[in-house]
């Protein structure tokens, strides 16, 4: 038995780096593991190499994110954890970041990561259950 047996783990931006490592070490530690991310043949293929779920999302959208939840939830009965692990590293200086790669920054590595964490806690809540969100950042 792993320290994840019976959990059911959502891994937002689940498809490749460190979310797709966090998805592997849950599995490896006995979870159900969903995966969520922008790019479907990446995500389909590694949650097939997983078993677990993949759900097409883009974080920047909060009503795509959102919807993942949605997913999960009436795909494989609940969400007991969220891994926040989608995120942009593009880079830009103070002295050439755009508005476009600054707004992108915020949307994708705090406006997602926030209403996806609302929407587990809100489940989590309506349940009565224990839980627990990483941020990875």
């Amino acid at each position: 038995m792993g320290l994840l047996s019976d959990r059911v783990v959502l891994v937002s931006g689940g498809t490749q780096g460190v979310g797709a490592e966090v998805a592997r070490a849950a599995v490896r530690e006995g979870a159900t593991v969903a995966i969520t991310g922008r790019r479907a043949a990446i995500g389909e293929k590694l949650a097939a190499d997983i078993g677990g779920l993949f759900v097409q999302a883009d974080v920047a959208d909060v009503a795509s994110a959102q919807a993942s939840v949605a997913t999960v939830i009436e795909r494989l009965g609940r969400v007991d954890a969220l891994v926040n692990a989608a995120g942009l590293t593009d880079r830009g200086t103070l002295v050439d970041t755009t508005p476009e790669l600054f707004d992108a920054h915020i949307a994708i590595n705090l406006r997602g990561p926030f209403f996806l964490m609302q929407a587990v806690v809100r489940h989590l809540l309506a349940r009565a259950a224990p839980g627990g969100v990483v941020n990875v950042i």
